[in-house]
């Protein structure tokens, strides 16, 4: 698997957010997703970049790949403000509006297991492994989402069964299943992905036999 490491110096904060791994009602930005492709409230932003995001005015970006010829690239975004913050948010849990540049941990500040080991861990298998965690727990949020809407269609054909006039409630449950299931497909697929990955970089860095000893 492919890792592509975006960079991204902006000028508004168009970043994206997600819920902190351990802190409830928290959020952090969230580098495993593409910023949304608007532009922000700059119109003429004085940024002098050699190469410009093709999505938004006021950013610039570099990237560094780490290619393997597989056709599947994994992207991981960073973000920077162009120039000091003027201006911070009071509550970060709130998730205030864009524009205004807020006081947002970063992934990357947050220590995971084997941080400290030795010889340290290159920086694209610390990337791979957190991808690999954050999947992980993806997985089991959506195991519980399915569990909840398969009981909750259940539950309505039951009744239906019985005689109830439940039709469209039935419907309605069923599509929900069915966008659940089709939701987890898809963290599935990027379990894989970064688990692929998460080897590929242990193997090359450390090998076979010690890679398999290592935590993740």
């Amino acid at each position: 698997m492919c890792l592509k490491i975006v960079n991204h110096t902006m000028v508004c904060d168009m970043r994206p957010v997600m819920p902190h791994p351990s802190i409830p009602n928290s959020h952090i930005v969230d580098p495993f997703t593409v910023p949304e492709d608007k532009c922000c409230i700059v119109t003429n932003p004085k940024i002098d970049d050699e190469l410009p995001c093709p999505t938004h005015g006021c950013c610039q970006i570099t990237v560094r790949s780490f290619p393997c010829d597989c056709g599947n690239t994994v992207g991981y975004h960073r973000y920077s403000a162009a120039r000091p913050p003027s201006a911070y948010t009071v509550e970060t849990a709130k998730i205030p509006s864009r524009g205004v540049w807020r006081k947002l941990q970063s992934l990357d500040d947050i220590p995971s297991a084997g941080a400290n080991a030795h010889p340290a861990p290159s920086e694209e298998l610390q990337i791979a492994r957190r991808g690999f965690n954050h999947v992980v727990v993806q997985l089991g949020r959506m195991a519980t989402q399915l569990e909840v809407a398969s009981r909750k269609k259940d539950l309505k054909e039951q009744n239906l069964k019985n005689g109830a006039p439940y039709e469209k409630q039935v419907r309605i449950a069923r599509d929900e299943l069915e966008k659940v299931a089709i939701a987890a497909q898809d963290v599935q697929k990027m379990y894989y992905t970064w688990m692929h990955m998460k080897n590929k970089f242990e193997q090359a860095e450390y090998g076979k036999v010690s890679a398999v000893e290592m935590s993740a």
